[in-house]
């Protein structure tokens, strides 16, 4: 899902600046560098977007009593271990749709 957005995410930021891939003379496509086309558009990396998200959410429940509730609470004898949304990592290293599929759309235009 994240490289699908990810690849959403670029494609749309390539269409915004006019900064598309092109094809060579070999018909290798060349693509823009994904920070340069981010900074003309003063888009941010989906990573960082999740990552403000997650901290906004935080901030909000780590102020509710709920929260150091559950925080200290054990887990029942029979339940399966679980991983939380704040616990998790995004790891969105090396799935850039242009590597990925090798061309201007990446996942998105194969989703």
């Amino acid at each position: 899902m994240l490289r699908g957005l990810e690849g959403f995410h670029v494609w749309a930021a390539r269409q915004m600046t006019g900064m598309m891939p092109t094809k060579d003379t070999a018909r290798d496509w060349t693509y823009p560098a994904l920070e340069k086309v981010l900074k003309t558009t003063g888009l941010y990396t989906i990573n960082e977007y999740i990552e403000v998200c997650r901290n906004t959410i935080l901030k909000f429940v780590s102020q509710r009593p709920i929260y150091e509730l559950c925080r200290g609470a054990e887990r029942q004898h029979g339940t399966s271990k679980r991983q939380y949304w704040w616990e998790q990592s995004i790891d969105l290293e090396g799935t850039s749709p242009a590597t990925a599929t090798g061309d201007s759309f990446g996942v998105f235009a194969g989703a």
